[in-house]
């Protein structure tokens, strides 16, 4: 599948470099390092491509679980010293990726240590990754800072409903939306809730939260992270409703993005792999899978979508 995958120019619109998460912890972005370990996957036996996420769900406190969880954390702080420049460029070497699209996630603990706009003027020194921004939309200064990270060469924004701790239905967000707007940029969210959640309605992702959102700004691109996980249909739905939202699908199995190419086409979706969290592999066998004997569909997906966005 690689060697055929390598036909078409692939780019990814959903990696990530160092700060995934909230720490203190300094990541060279340009450091040779080993090759970050899966976070998300970490036994063979969790591998099921048909589901979300391309694994099973394990038991909640079985062993299995517990196991699974003690991998996470021993290997979490590896995945993040190996969230670097060096490492994309091996892995998308091996797939064939033809730009990595670089999202980065603002917290409020780092503002002083301003890790975005680092990661910017690092990631424009290569040509084959495409950085965006990101601003904390609870920063009094979220919207200046936004104007600054894009006159540093950021091609768009990421927001995380979760990490960040607002419901894109505040004010708050609804002004950095408003501001985006004034530039013409793609803006990505993490979407969708996870489908185990006890009270999903307080998911601040959830995508119940974003139906104010949308019809404000018709003229900016919004990109619904992942497709929503486990809301995938209402995910569907919304980019049925408006001519302005695209599904980025990582994480989602060949079934879903087929349900989406047979609502919405193929012209709105983007493919996404979500590295170093998780390997491309799954991700193009899933595009692969849904897209069966159709080539000019699949390049759509895997390219010619981004492209346009991005105006490469």
């Amino acid at each position: 599948m690689v060697a055929s995958l390598r036909e078409i120019p692939i780019i990814d619109f959903h990696t990530h470099l160092g700060n995934i998460f909230p720490t203190k912890t300094r990541v060279n972005l340009e450091a040779e390092t080993d090759s970050p370990p899966s976070l998300m996957i970490t036994s063979s036996d969790m591998i099921n491509p048909k589901e979300l996420f391309y694994r099973n769900r394990l038991q909640p406190f079985s062993f299995n679980y517990l196991k699974h969880g003690l991998r996470v954390l021993y290997r979490k702080r590896k995945m993040i010293q190996g969230a670097t420049i060096p490492n994309l460029q091996r892995s998308m070497k091996k797939y064939g990726i033809y730009r990595s699209v670089v999202l980065p996630i603002e917290y409020a603990s780092e503002k002083e240590e301003i890790p975005v706009l680092e990661l910017i003027r690092i990631c424009r020194k290569y040509r084959e990754i495409i950085p965006f921004c990101s601003v904390d939309p609870l920063d009094p200064k979220a919207k200046d800072r936004l104007k600054y990270y894009l006159a540093q060469g950021a091609r768009g924004l990421k927001l995380h409903p979760n990490l960040q701790n607002f419901r894109p239905s505040d004010t708050i967000c609804l002004e950095i939306c408003e501001e985006a707007s004034r530039y013409s940029i793609p803006v990505i969210f993490h979407t969708g809730t996870k489908g185990t959640e006890s009270h999903p309605e307080w998911i601040p992702s959830n995508l119940e939260n974003f139906e104010s959102l949308f019809p404000m700004f018709p003229r900016t691109i919004f990109v619904l992270g992942h497709m929503g996980i486990s809301q995938y249909r209402q995910a569907i739905r919304l980019a049925q409703r408006y001519q302005n939202i695209y599904l980025e699908i990582s994480g989602q199995p060949a079934a879903h993005i087929r349900q989406a190419i047979e609502s919405v086409g193929g012209d709105k979706i983007l493919f996404g792999s979500d590295w170093p969290l998780w390997d491309p592999t799954h991700p193009l066998k899933a595009v692969w899978d849904a897209t069966g004997e159709d080539p000019t569909l699949r390049k759509r997906i895997l390219y010619e979508n981004a492209r346009e966005i991005l105006k490469i």
